[in-house]
């Protein structure tokens, strides 16, 4: 058998229902409309940014963040021109994505010769800026396709 609460005393399970009661008062007072949904699907859905040869993107955004990869679109001759390039079509990519230097978290250099590191050194430095910009970088020395010198690979946050 249940017990009465006396009169002008709450019980327990009343207190926890009441704080139930308001919780649910303050969150149908949030907007739960078709462009919040929207919103939503553009933060956390997936967007593609189509590059230049078929079944690859240039960049992903997902989640908050972007990955893009870009090469030399002119294929130029010497490391430090196909660099220059290279990370020139990078700003395009993030930006297109809804990125930019300010938001870079990681990047991958690939080098079809890893002795041409220094030359790439003094371009990238160049162009990633202050300390503030600098992303967690590797490079590594790989094949690539005839004529290429640098791929580089960059995971950054929407800006």
């Amino acid at each position: 058998m249940t017990e009465l609460t006396p009169p002008g005393k709450a019980c327990k399970n009343c207190e926890a229902l009441e704080l139930v009661r308001l919780a649910l008062i303050e969150f149908a007072k949030q907007p739960h409309s078709y462009m919040a949904w929207v919103e939503r699907q553009e933060k956390f859905g997936v967007k593609r940014f189509p590059g230049e040869r078929q079944g690859r993107c240039a960049a992903v955004a997902t989640g908050g963040l972007v990955y893009a990869v870009a090469t030399d679109p002119n294929c130029a001759e010497g490391i430090t021109a196909q660099t220059k390039n290279t990370l020139e079509e990078l700003d395009r990519v993030l930006n297109e994505a809804g990125s930019g230097k300010p938001g870079l978290v990681q990047a991958t250099v690939y080098l079809s010769d890893i002795a041409s590191k220094p030359e790439m050194d003094a371009v990238w430095n160049e162009w990633v800026g202050p300390q503030e910009n600098w992303p967690q970088r590797a490079c590594v020395g790989v094949d690539l396709d005839a004529g290429y010198l640098i791929e580089v690979v960059v995971t950054a946050k929407l800006l």
